[in-house]
């Protein structure tokens, strides 16, 4: 787990933002970095999250999916947030959200790891695999 100097001295203030930068930086070799006004959290040099939070407590989540059963759970929340939720380019949706309007912790971090898992190198992937 690593993050970078000027990521580290960036905190977000949303409880919801700040526990899934904990979760993606549990990841192996993660590092955490600025991406427009995102922040981009890399397992070596492939992007598999980007978060961001803006400062008028909206939040935005960007991760890959492929597995029917997650893709359901994103279409689900976009149901409740139709005009927060869009899908860019094959497989990456993005979540608009506030605090309120986000969809539980524990499901993002099942897109989350989702995600890490398509787009991480084998080798991390078999060292998170042994690690469990």
């Amino acid at each position: 787990m690593a993050a970078n100097d000027e990521a580290e001295a960036e905190t977000f203030t949303s409880e919801v933002a700040q526990a899934l930068q904990q979760v993606a930086l549990a990841y192996p070799e993660v590092t955490e970095t600025p991406s427009c006004v995102n922040r981009s959290f890399k397992a070596r040099k492939k992007s598999f999250l980007f978060l961001g939070e803006k400062p008028d407590g909206m939040l935005r989540l960007m991760v890959k999916l492929e597995d029917a059963k997650t893709i359901a759970e994103a279409e689900a929340a976009a149901k409740d947030n139709p005009d927060g939720w869009s899908v860019n380019g094959p497989g990456w949706i993005t979540g608009n959200f506030t605090n309120d309007t986000a969809p539980a912790v524990e499901t993002m971090t099942g897109w989350i790891d989702e995600s890490f898992r398509l787009l991480a190198p084998k080798t991390l992937l078999k060292q998170l695999d042994s690690a469990s």
